[in-house]
């Protein structure tokens, strides 16, 4: 498990790609729009407000029919809200504990 110091040592990565989200509470897929990612998080841009601590699952799909999708737990941790979309930061959990 990542501890609070370690959590910015990890590169982020730019990537402009669809993901889909599932809010864990309403079991409500979405469609979202990948801005970055790292070992920690990722944040992007969601056409609807999430709650600052609501878990989420979060997958994006691979680039070609050989790479499996990369699927993780996830919580919001900070929401940006514009007229149009809401940029969302999403900081990972340990698999034990989601």
């Amino acid at each position: 498990m990542l501890q609070e110091d370690d959590r910015r040592h990890f590169m982020r990565l730019s990537a402009q790609t669809d993901a889909d989200i599932k809010r864990i509470e309403t079991n409500e897929t979405l469609r979202v729009q990948l801005i970055d990612i790292s070992a920690s998080g990722c944040a992007f841009f969601c056409p609807c407000h999430l709650n600052l601590g609501e878990q989420i699952d979060f997958i994006v799909m691979g680039q070609g029919h050989n790479t499996a999708p990369l699927c993780r737990r996830g919580q919001v941790v900070r929401v940006s809200s514009k007229p149009q979309s809401h940029l969302v930061a999403v900081t990972f959990l340990d698999t034990a504990s989601a």
